[in-house]
Protein backbone atom coordinates (compact mmCIF):
# COMPACT_ATOMS: atom_id res chain seq x y z
CA UNK A 1 0.00 0.00 0.00
CA UNK A 2 0.96 3.21 -1.17
CA UNK A 3 -0.47 5.82 0.81
CA UNK A 4 -0.08 9.54 -0.99
CA UNK A 5 -1.31 13.54 -1.17
CA UNK A 6 -1.93 14.73 -4.78
CA UNK A 7 -1.64 18.67 -4.67
CA UNK A 8 -3.35 20.52 -7.78
CA UNK A 9 -3.60 23.87 -8.63
CA UNK A 10 -4.74 23.73 -13.14
CA UNK A 11 -1.95 21.65 -14.46
CA UNK A 12 0.53 21.55 -11.86
CA UNK A 13 0.17 18.55 -9.45
CA UNK A 14 2.47 17.51 -6.68
CA UNK A 15 2.31 14.33 -4.84
CA UNK A 16 3.14 14.27 -1.02
CA UNK A 17 3.54 11.02 1.20
CA UNK A 18 1.92 12.12 4.16
CA UNK A 19 2.12 10.57 7.44
CA UNK A 20 -0.81 8.15 8.62
CA UNK A 21 -1.84 9.26 12.36
CA UNK A 22 -5.40 7.30 12.77
CA UNK A 23 -8.42 6.14 10.36
CA UNK A 24 -9.81 9.55 10.43
CA UNK A 25 -6.14 12.05 10.48
CA UNK A 26 -3.01 12.43 8.28
CA UNK A 27 -0.46 14.67 8.69
CA UNK A 28 1.69 15.92 5.91
CA UNK A 29 3.90 19.00 4.83
CA UNK A 30 2.46 20.99 1.90
CA UNK A 31 5.32 21.44 -0.73
CA UNK A 32 6.23 23.96 -2.75
CA UNK A 33 4.13 24.09 -6.08
CA UNK A 34 7.21 25.97 -8.17
CA UNK A 35 7.33 28.55 -10.16
CA UNK A 36 4.22 27.52 -12.43
CA UNK A 37 1.73 28.81 -9.71
CA UNK A 38 2.06 32.49 -9.58
CA UNK A 39 2.80 34.79 -6.80
CA UNK A 40 -0.48 35.42 -4.59
CA UNK A 41 -3.35 33.08 -3.18
CA UNK A 42 -4.51 30.26 -4.84
CA UNK A 43 -7.39 26.87 -4.30
CA UNK A 44 -5.61 24.05 -4.38
CA UNK A 45 -7.31 20.64 -4.75
CA UNK A 46 -6.24 17.78 -2.43
CA UNK A 47 -6.86 14.28 -3.54
CA UNK A 48 -5.61 10.67 -1.68
CA UNK A 49 -4.62 7.46 -3.28
CA UNK A 50 -3.55 4.17 -1.63
CA UNK A 51 -2.00 2.66 -5.26
CA UNK A 52 -0.93 5.70 -7.28
CA UNK A 53 -3.21 5.20 -9.72
CA UNK A 54 -6.77 5.56 -8.42
CA UNK A 55 -7.49 8.88 -6.52
CA UNK A 56 -10.19 9.89 -4.64
CA UNK A 57 -13.57 12.66 -5.68
CA UNK A 58 -13.97 14.39 -2.46
CA UNK A 59 -13.58 18.01 -4.18
CA UNK A 60 -11.37 19.07 -1.06
CA UNK A 61 -9.68 22.42 -1.48
CA UNK A 62 -7.88 24.83 0.62
CA UNK A 63 -6.28 28.42 0.28
CA UNK A 64 -2.43 28.56 -0.93
CA UNK A 65 -0.29 31.16 -0.38
CA UNK A 66 2.55 31.35 -3.18
CA UNK A 67 4.98 33.73 -2.27
CA UNK A 68 8.16 35.46 -3.78
CA UNK A 69 10.94 33.25 -3.45
CA UNK A 70 13.08 36.17 -3.49
CA UNK A 71 11.56 37.46 -0.46
CA UNK A 72 13.83 37.65 2.72
CA UNK A 73 12.49 35.39 6.42
CA UNK A 74 11.86 39.09 7.66
CA UNK A 75 10.10 40.25 4.60
CA UNK A 76 7.82 36.17 5.34
CA UNK A 77 7.81 37.51 9.03
CA UNK A 78 6.48 40.93 8.34
CA UNK A 79 3.71 39.21 5.97
CA UNK A 80 2.81 37.02 8.76
CA UNK A 81 2.13 39.77 11.09
CA UNK A 82 0.16 41.82 8.90
CA UNK A 83 -2.13 39.09 8.00
CA UNK A 84 -2.24 37.96 11.37
CA UNK A 85 -3.30 42.31 12.50
CA UNK A 86 -5.97 41.87 9.59
CA UNK A 87 -7.87 39.05 11.00
CA UNK A 88 -7.91 40.19 14.26
CA UNK A 89 -9.33 43.61 13.17
CA UNK A 90 -13.14 44.01 14.81
CA UNK A 91 -15.74 44.07 12.55
CA UNK A 92 -17.17 47.99 11.86
CA UNK A 93 -20.11 48.84 13.76
CA UNK A 94 -23.40 49.29 12.81
CA UNK A 95 -25.28 51.77 12.90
Amino acid sequence: MQLLCDFEQGTKKVLVTPIYKNPCMLALTIPDMGEEVAVGSHTLSLELTINGQSFTESGLTFMYNSVDPALTEEDLRRMDEEEAKNTKKAPPKKK
